[in-house]
């Protein structure tokens, strides 16, 4: 397990995994997530639950995904699915707990992600953590019927080294 001040990190169970897919069929909390097909090639994923520490409530997902041993470097994505924890650091706790155990359990030296660019929360969360704002992927999602931007964000080693956000 992996813990923050307000959470707690695990690898889900079958119980956790059908919540998630429930949460995926909610309009506000799927609105900036997108799904995809399964590759046919299997890339190094991990995915931890995100719980509140002292409730033991299962809050949503956070997903290191497309491990690079040779490059040292992953992808990361987080669901609040439980809106009753939205806007209340649960989030940025789990970020932080998340960026912690990549580099220093994986041995990373970076980080990125990608993030609606309307997702202002979580631009927020991810800025707070130290993530700079590499690019943008214009129009790069379809969905609700019209074309929607990405920011990909990231995180070196060294500057997490630096400033311990």
């Amino acid at each position: 397990m992996i813990f923050g001040e307000k959470v707690f990190l695990r690898k889900l169970n079958q119980k956790d995994k059908r919540q998630i897919k429930k949460w995926g069929k909610d309009t506000e909390v799927a609105r900036f997530t997108e799904i995809y097909e399964t590759p046919k090639r299997k890339l190094k994923t991990i995915v931890f639950g995100i719980y509140n520490k002292l409730s033991q409530e299962l809050i949503g997902d956070i997903t290191v995904s497309s491990i690079d041993s040779k490059n040292h470097c992953a992808e990361i994505g987080i669901t609040i699915g439980n809106k009753n924890y939205w806007g209340k650091g649960f989030c940025t706790d789990s970020v932080k707990a998340v960026i912690e155990y990549c580099f220093n359990k994986l041995k990373l030296n970076k980080i990125y992600l990608d993030v609606w660019e309307n997702n202002k929360r979580a631009i927020g969360c991810y800025l707070k953590r130290g993530f700079r704002k590499d690019g943008l992927l214009r129009e790069h999602v379809f969905k609700d019927k019209k074309y929607h931007n990405k920011i990909i964000m990231s995180l070196l080693k060294k500057e997490w080294k630096q400033y311990k956000f």
